[in-house]
């Protein structure tokens, strides 16, 4: 988080949390860590009153408060503010959170597009969903492949991402898709 805080100033950016986890996906993990503590706390008030201290247990606002400490407080701010994002939540979004990996975000969207998936209820079932040449699978892959947090080329940082290449997958979203659609037919 220390890092991903100094490049988010060094891009001049500022530290609005819905802004930065939909443009820069190392801030991920950090929604989701506040989402999960949001959904535990179960108290908007009390995870409001909680904010400072939640961060403070963190290794990275130690650091930031050592070297930055008008960002840390900006961070405290920004926090804040998201809880009332997240307070708008129902606490099933809040759960998938916590189960899938994915922001807030990313899961708010993915439900939005279940709805425009050309599944009906009884597509949804192992049976129909995952049988061979089903169309169904192949729109669930495709809609997953639209999350931030599936993204592999955003994966890592600076030299260090995943050679997507050498694990035998395209590199741009229309390949990834195509590789999807591809391993669907297969299996």
């Amino acid at each position: 988080m220390f890092v991903q805080q100094e490049d988010t100033v060094e891009k001049g950016w500022s530290l609005d949390l819905r802004w930065l986890v939909r443009n820069d996906a190392k801030w991920s993990s950090f929604v989701q860590y506040l989402s999960h503590c949001y959904r535990k706390i179960n108290n908007h008030a009390q995870f409001l009153a909680d904010t400072e201290k939640l961060l403070k247990r963190t290794y990275a606002y130690h650091r930031l408060s050592k070297h930055q400490p008008d960002l840390a407080e900006q961070l405290i701010d920004s926090t804040r503010i998201y809880a009332e994002q997240l307070h708008k939540l129902s606490t099933g979004v809040l759960t998938l959170v916590d189960s899938t990996g994915f922001s807030p975000e990313s899961v708010t969207e993915l439900l939005n597009e279940k709805s425009s998936l050309s599944l009906g209820a009884d597509d949804w079932s192992p049976s129909r969903l995952f049988r061979a040449g089903g169309e169904g699978m192949r729109e669930v892959i495709g809609a997953l492949l639209k999350v931030r947090e599936m993204d592999i080329s955003a994966i890592g940082s600076g030299d260090k991402r995943i050679d997507c290449q050498h694990a035998g997958f395209g590199c741009d979203e229309r390949s990834l898709r195509e590789d999807a659609v591809r391993l669907c037919r297969s299996g």
